[in-house]
């Protein structure tokens, strides 16, 4: 591909990544031939026009890009912006500004989950957060923690999605 296309299938890339939803390099590969079909051309070194791992190594290189693993999160937590964030902090800030730390604990709630298809995307070099955004997720627990602000501990709980609720 000439330097201009080139440039512009970058540019692509990175967007793609941005939103969440960044390209395999078997996707790139088809990208690059649907391209030279359009195009008329043949590349005899392509099998059926599909370029190689040679060829993707190549441009990856030129592009500064890299393969990852992405992980996997729904369109709900991936719609939260920075401006979401912040503004939820400066208001967590005023309320608590006079509790006292004996009153203050932090739970948290973290999934382990199977992993549904994980993928290897091509994203930017040292990219700090590679998702990939999917509609479904697989089995999963929910493990709790509770601390308050002074350092007391709460014994952790690990929660298991059930079809029933038994009474002993």
């Amino acid at each position: 591909m000439g330097d201009q296309k080139s440039l512009a299938t970058w540019k692509r890339l990175k967007l793609l990544q941005l939103w969440g939803f960044p390209l395999t390099k078997r996707d790139i590969s088809a990208v690059v031939q649907k391209f030279l079909d359009k195009q008329g051309k043949r590349v005899p070194i392509f099998k059926n026009n599909i370029p190689g791992d040679d060829f993707l190594n190549s441009f990856m290189t030129r592009n500064n890009l890299s393969i990852r693993i992405a992980s996997n999160i729904k369109r709900s937590r991936a719609s939260v912006d920075q401006d979401d964030i912040m503004s939820f902090f400066n208001k967590i800030r005023e309320v608590l500004s006079n509790v006292e730390d004996v009153n203050l604990y932090n739970y948290d709630e973290t999934k382990i989950q199977d992993n549904p298809g994980a993928k290897k995307v091509v994203v930017l070099r040292r990219a700090k957060r590679v998702e990939r955004v999917q509609n479904h997720s697989r089995t999963s627990m929910s493990l709790m923690v509770c601390e308050s602000a002074n350092g007391d501990l709460l014994p952790p709980m690990m929660a298991y999605k059930a079809q029933n609720l038994y009474k002993n």
